[in-house]
Order: structure tokens, then C-alpha cells, then sequence
């Protein structure tokens, strides 16, 4: 069965693209994850559904060192914000918060 998954830390900053967009970079500190583990992240600018992503943790996605998981997405401007949320990390919730939670932004 492996060991819990939790969420010890979230954080995600924003960064502004051209033409109106934002990328928006959501990190997560994970405790019981291994390189390879899949997880299922789910996205929302506002209240907003902006998609699921299945995401493997490997090298692009995960550091083993450190235990973050971070992952990015493009966005226009979402003046309440954006939130992606982990749904699950081997087919399991993982204990903690699983929402990494960014403000608002529109220029």
C-alpha cells in the first residue's frame, strides 16, 4: 500500500505573458511520494475549471531532493484568482491541503 502521501507546503506565484495571459506556477512539498508516482491535479481560475492534467512525477515535474512537485499552466487574467488542487497521487488523496492557491491578477 506504500505510505501516506501528504501535503506539508503549497504555494504558487504568477508570472504575466504577453497578450493578456499569465503563467501560473503551483509548487507543492510532498511527503511520501517517489520518483514515477502519477498524480491527478486539477485547475481553476476563479471558480472556473480550466482543466485536469495527469501528471507523472519525474524529472520535469518532481524533485526528489527537495520533495516538490510543481507543475504550470497558462491562463488570461482571472481577477479572483487561481487554485489548482491535487485530487490524487497513486489513485489517493493525500492528507493535508492539497490546494496551492495563487491571487488574482488582470493588467
Amino acid at each position: 500500500a506504500g505510505q501516506a502521501v501528504r501535503v506539508t507546503r503549497s504555494n504558487a506565484t504568477v508570472e504575466p505573458l504577453v497578450a493578456g495571459n499569465y503563467r501560473v506556477w503551483f509548487t507543492w512539498v510532498l511527503e511520501g511520494v517517489a520518483a514515477g508516482d502519477a498524480a491527478l491535479v486539477r485547475a481553476f481560475a476563479g471558480t472556473q475549471p480550466v482543466g485536469e492534467q495527469r501528471v507523472q512525477l519525474n524529472a520535469t515535474t518532481f524533485n526528489p531532493a527537495t520533495n516538490t512537485f510543481t507543475i504550470s499552466l497558462t491562463s488570461p487574467c482571472s481577477p479572483s484568482g487561481w487554485s489548482a488542487e491535487i485530487v490524487s497521487i497513486r489513485e489517493t488523496r493525500p492528507d493535508g491541503d492539497p490546494t496551492a492557491r495563487a491571487t488574482g491578477s488582470c493588467r
